[in-house]
């Protein structure tokens, strides 16, 4: 892990517990806009589509093996 690597995780759970600006001043940045830009990771929020991709498996629950083929 590297220093920069380890600030972002640092704002990015300030960010998440507490906001932006938190993070900001723990950062030591001027602005909030600094840190969501520089330092925030945001997570990727997609649809689900467990749905669809369940056809594939029918019976199957997810997380869980499915038997082995006869």
């Amino acid at each position: 892990m590297t220093p920069h690597a380890f600030r972002r995780t640092v704002a990015t759970e300030i960010d998440e517990f507490y906001d932006a600006e938190a993070a900001s001043t723990q950062l030591g940045h001027t602005s909030k806009a600094v840190t969501e830009r520089h330092d925030i990771s945001r997570k990727l929020v997609v649809p689900d589509y467990r749905a669809a991709t369940e056809r594939l498996a029918p019976g199957a629950r997810s997380g869980h093996a499915l038997p082995p083929a006869t």
